[in-house]
């Protein structure tokens, strides 16, 4: 395991307003069920609970989500700290570099939400994820929008608000580039969702955004959702 980067999501995660991202995470796990339900036949049902996985899990917001929902629902983290956090919510968390090991198992459905962009090879992860996917299953990613509205103006204003040395992201995605990544990887886009670039908070705003944010998600989304299957 790679212990510089694991000391390094640690300190991120004991620096994170967990309240903040909590919102976000609830935001992203519901417009992922959506995309499940909306486009998938492998659903839980009495007696059935489809196995998920979760790359990145941190302290398991999402995979809560997805456990109460009624998918068998585990997770890996490269952070120790963000795995306990994870495990004091009795969920399924394992400490695991997905960058140095395979990935356990056969699952209907992996997911990664905002975690592509932390890495440096996400092509190679999307490639081991697609192997540990069952026939008739998909894979949900979500990758921020790193040039949206605001991070336009504020370039144009010469703030650059992204990047250098302490920044977590090192991969820069929009739409065009998420879909030339999934292409590479041998993965089509069924469905997609999008989540308003104004916080989750302020609720009328985001609810007034909606209509400019499915004519012109590159402004208004701070992430894209998509719901992800092997190329045929």
């Amino acid at each position: 395991m790679n212990t510089d980067l694991a000391a390094f999501y640690d300190d991120y995660w004991k620096r994170q307003d967990l309240s903040r991202l909590l919102a976000r995470s609830e935001v992203r796990a519901t417009l992922a069920l959506e995309l499940l339900e909306a486009n998938m036949p492998i659903l839980p049902k009495e007696g059935f609970r489809p196995r998920l996985f979760e790359i990145g899990c941190g302290p398991g917001h999402s995979l809560a989500r997805f456990d109460a929902r009624g998918y068998e629902a585990s997770g890996v983290d490269i952070s120790p700290v963000a795995v306990e956090m994870a495990r004091g919510k009795g969920l399924r968390a394992e400490l695991r570099d997905i960058t140095e090991q395979s990935l356990p198992g056969e699952y209907e459905v992996l997911v990664a939400l905002e975690v592509l962009e932390h890495l440096a090879d996400p092509l190679n992860i999307l490639m081991k994820m697609k192997e540990v996917l069952s026939v008739g299953g998909c894979l949900v990613v979500s990758l921020p929008n790193e040039f949206h509205l605001v991070r336009r103006v504020s370039l144009i204003f010469g703030k650059v608000t992204f990047g250098g040395y302490d920044d977590p992201h090192v991969r820069y995605f929009d739409d065009r580039l998420a879909k030339r990544l999934f292409q590479a990887a041998g993965l089509e886009v069924v469905d997609r969702r999008f989540d308003v670039l104004v916080p989750p908070r302020h609720r009328i705003v985001r609810k007034l955004l909606k209509p400019m944010l499915h004519s012109a998600p590159g402004l208004f989304a701070i992430s894209n959702v998509y719901l992800l299957v092997p190329s045929r």
